[in-house]
């Protein structure tokens, strides 16, 4: 069942259906650290279960797509000024609907090749977290389901420094956009 994931995966089946789990888990690890709330965690998970369930797959990508925009004005000085020009064609393609498939995939290609070049496709996540971040936008249709493309994004993200409730937080609101305005259709 996808709802027992991450953090979740501590509990039982049957706690993790519960919807006070969030209570059953104390809030510091056994290091001391502070623990993010499991409801935060778990509300994402809800979220990706809708998504699936209530939206044709590429819509589904379109929201994704719009949520990892979200991110980008937060992350572009992570990305070399050189990568950063491609942006515009992603912006292009996926708002402004003024960029062909093929000018998309040439700037993803070219990104690929940048992070090859400068060894960084199988080293720690950290080093390339941005990049590899930012490359997610250059694709024009869903490549697999979309709980693969959320797990990468989710992966990622704490590379970049955020947290479960800033996740949360966007995916609402690119959720509440998509339905307000309906630009996953």
């Amino acid at each position: 069942m996808r709802n027992v994931r991450g953090a979740l995966g501590k509990l039982s089946l049957e706690n993790a259906l519960n919807p006070h789990a969030h209570t059953l888990l104390s809030s510091r690890t056994k290091r001391g650290k502070k623990r993010e709330p499991v409801a935060d965690e778990q509300r994402i998970l809800d979220i990706i279960d809708g998504l699936e369930e209530n939206f044709t797959e590429q819509e589904a990508y379109r929201i994704y797509i719009e949520f990892c925009f979200r991110f980008i004005p937060r992350i572009e000085h992570k990305i070399p000024e050189k990568l950063r020009a491609h942006l515009e064609a992603a912006e292009g393609y996926w708002h402004a609907g003024n960029v062909s498939p093929q000018a998309l995939e040439n700037a993803r290609v070219l990104i690929w090749k940048y992070l090859d070049s400068h060894n960084l496709t199988y080293v720690p996540l950290r080093k390339s977290a941005a990049i590899r971040f930012m490359h997610q936008l250059f694709w024009d249709k869903a490549n697999t389901d979309i709980w693969d493309h959320f797990d990468w994004c989710r992966e990622l993200l704490p590379h970049l420094g955020y947290k479960n409730h800033t996740i949360l937080q966007e995916l609402e609101y690119v959720l509440s956009k998509a339905t307000r305005e309906g630009f996953a259709a």
